[in-house]
């Protein structure tokens, strides 16, 4: 009989194995991570949203005020009926304190579009130009009205729909129930 070898083993690899360990803490941590991401998401797109909707406020009330602007420097411009006469007929007195410059206004169109006169009023003319509450409007203020009241409406109009958007997007509830919860809560519903 021959002698019995001795077969070494082979050496466990222990390097590159990899083992499985339970940790709670690491479980935990993975399964809430869900929950903490899709939260840090909504927060980031909240404040994006936030942040879009105070440029578009700021953009409105630049907007708003270029238009008044515009408005009130329309609204401050000389009638040529009154250049003409301050060129005429000016008379001037120097005091100690102060200057008085005294104009003669009898016949001076005050709107500078023919409706609205000192001394002799056109009651056919000032028609044209004048509202539902007898105001004399010139038509430039008339287009600087509807623009103003244009860019109020879609401004409101934005404001209501992200409302809305947001309150779809947070599971809000709608006011009115509809037909399956009032049978269910025991209103009667009746069909005409």
């Amino acid at each position: 009989m021959k002698p019995k070898k001795i077969v070494k083993r082979k050496a466990k690899n222990r390097k590159t194995k990899s083992s499985i360990m339970f940790d709670e803490t690491a479980r935990v941590e993975f399964l809430t991570g869900f929950k903490k991401r899709k939260d840090e998401r909504r927060k980031k797109a909240h404040e994006q949203m936030e942040r879009k909707q105070k440029e578009e406020h700021k953009e409105w009330k630049r907007k708003r005020k270029e238009l008044m602007l515009n408005r009130a420097k329309n609204h401050q411009s000389v009638p040529e009926d009154l250049k003409e006469l301050v060129s005429q007929s000016v008379e001037v007195k120097e005091l100690p304190n102060h200057t008085i410059t005294i104009v003669d206004m009898s016949d001076i169109d005050i709107a500078g579009c023919k409706g609205l006169h000192l001394g002799k009023n056109k009651f056919a003319d000032s028609k044209d130009f004048s509202n539902e509450a007898g105001q004399v409007i010139l038509p430039r203020q008339e287009d600087n009205k509807k623009a103003l009241k244009r860019l109020d409406h879609k401004h409101l109009k934005n404001e209501h729909l992200k409302r809305k958007n947001w309150q779809h997007k947070h599971g809000h509830k709608h006011k009115h129930a509809s037909k399956k919860e009032k049978i269910r809560s025991g209103h009667k519903t009746h069909r005409h």
